[in-house]
């Protein structure tokens, strides 16, 4: 929709967003960064569902229904991700997984991912691969080639980031949402540019445990695994911040 809409459809889709409480200091940056372009024939086809709005006017929401439903995008994760499964999605809402086969990292990656969120009844779920943040680095730097290994994490870490922050800031700018997730004590939370981004827009923490969520082993034994979500949607955030271990069970 976004690339074939006109300069007023995205104005008002902006100001649309403006009006549910995004901070207005960032309306001229983006449509700076996202003037009205032309079709491209490169540009990956996806089907629109039925249920996606024809008109850019703001709907009545219901309180606590998401005014994203139509779409969610799923930003690196496997090609069968618990998120975009039948059993966990309504049928009115399409899932768009952008896997390691697509690699966002490429330029035709990349625009199936921007187009992808072109949407305003988008959620952009993003899943970032977080191998060079985790805890166990710390293990690891005792073996052969450690440091090697880190810079690769690190290079690969930040060609995904950079494609991430163009199609988070093309989903917010067609009025979507954005959430990504990591595990709580993940090193990258901490980097300059993770937070730069988080503090341009009105992210919110939602901090769980996986055995809450029956997050288990082979066994069944529960895992006590703590994740941090950030979103700029409320729903999210309220629906899942605070599910956390009350103990009361054997966990790994």
């Amino acid at each position: 929709w976004w690339a074939m809409s006109d300069a007023e459809q995205r104005a008002h889709c902006v100001d649309d967003w403006f009006s549910r409480g995004i901070n207005e200091r960032n309306g001229p940056e983006l449509r700076r960064r996202f003037p009205p372009v032309a079709v491209s024939v490169d540009t990956p086809s996806l089907p629109i569902p039925s249920s996606t709005p024809k008109s850019l006017s703001p709907e009545p929401v219901r309180r606590g229904s998401l005014p994203y439903a139509g779409r969610i995008v799923e930003f690196c994760c496997g090609p069968n991700s618990l998120i975009g499964r039948p059993e966990f999605c309504k049928k009115d809402i399409q899932v768009v997984r952008l896997t390691q086969d697509d690699d966002v990292t490429t330029p035709l990656g990349h625009a199936k991912a921007l187009h992808a969120v072109s949407n305003r009844r988008c959620l952009l779920w993003a899943s970032i691969p977080c191998t060079g943040g985790s805890p166990w680095q710390y293990v690891n730097a005792r073996l052969p080639g450690h440091a090697a290994r880190m810079r690769g994490h690190r290079i690969q870490f930040r060609k995904i980031w950079k494609s991430f922050i163009e199609v988070a800031e093309r989903c917010i700018a067609s009025g979507g949402h954005v959430a990504m997730e990591w595990p709580k004590a993940c090193a990258y939370w901490r980097l300059p540019e993770v937070r730069q981004f988080h503090a341009q827009f009105p992210f919110r923490d939602a901090f769980i445990d996986g055995c809450v969520f029956g997050f288990a082993d082979t066994k069944g034994t529960p895992i006590k695994k703590s994740w941090r979500i950030v979103s700029t949607c409320p729903d999210i955030v309220s629906a899942l911040d605070g599910h956390l271990c009350q103990g009361g069970h054997n966990m790994l």
